[in-house]
């Protein structure tokens, strides 16, 4: 019974999500942001002869349009249930705190596939666009939106846990921007590039989400290589943001 409840909170989330209207404005603007980035880089850039930063460059913009709407939703998710007095509605549901934590953020990560389906049609735009895209490019593509999507991840699991400390959704977006955009760029001297090698303060990004991924970008584009130490950093920050939001709304006082 529990499970079935479960699932059927996901469902009811998930499609509440999707009939928002500003769902589809929101994909709307990123296919219009994508194409907008492929006539610049068209034109800045010959055909015959595409760079190696093209889908990093490409994806960090599109990133932080997708993060600030995450963080949209995954604050009304939460946050708006305390304002509008309907949690503890939610609650007489026969299911513990934590299942409906859980089932709020699994109903969120449902979106995350859905961007990625939509930057690896980019990608496949950019290759078509662009020509054929060198091997080493094409062999970083997964890294790079296995990075985005754990990055999408920490944004979901760090704002749940705002909302539900804070219980008001604008302060929580409100935040959520301001720090995704100083952790990106106050962020960025951790990462010190060299000519043939780099040095990353891990510990310092660790707790930066959109800095680890601008960090790995950085590092794919400069040296069209791997750090697996960056996304093991983004599943550590998820498992332990999603750790402490549940035991803060297992606790929290629903009435407040």
């Amino acid at each position: 019974m529990p499970r079935r409840a479960m699932l059927r909170l996901i469902r009811n989330e998930l499609v509440q999500t999707v009939r928002r209207p500003s769902f589809a404005a929101f994909f709307f603007l990123l296919s219009m942001l994508m194409l907008f980035q492929m006539s610049l880089q068209t034109q800045g850039y010959p055909l015959s002869n595409p760079i190696k930063s093209l889908i990093p460059a490409s994806l960090v913009y599109s990133n932080f349009i997708s993060a600030l709407y995450i963080a949209y939703l995954a604050s009304s998710s939460v946050a708006k249930e305390y304002e509008e007095h309907t949690m503890n509605i939610l609650l007489t549901v026969p299911m513990r705190r934590s299942e409906v934590y859980m089932g709020k953020m699994a109903a969120l990560a449902c979106i995350v596939p859905m961007i990625m389906a939509f930057d690896s049609v980019y990608i496949l735009s950019l290759s078509a666009s662009f020509g054929a895209l060198p091997d080493v490019e094409l062999a970083l593509a997964p890294y790079e939106l296995a990075v985005s999507a754990l990055f999408f991840l920490s944004v979901i699991a760090l704002t749940m846990l705002l909302a539900v400390g804070l219980r008001s959704s604008s302060f929580v977006l409100i935040f959520m921007t301001i720090f995704l955009f100083l952790s990106a760029f106050l962020g960025l001297p951790v990462l010190a590039t060299g000519r043939y090698a780099y040095s990353l303060s891990y510990i310092s990004v660790f707790f930066m989400p959109a800095s680890v991924m601008v960090s790995a970008f950085r590092i794919t584009e400069t040296y069209c290589m791997i750090d697996w130490a960056l996304p093991a950093l983004q599943l550590l920050f998820i498992a332990a943001v999603t750790a402490a939001g549940t035991w803060l709304f297992r606790r929290s006082d629903v009435w407040g």
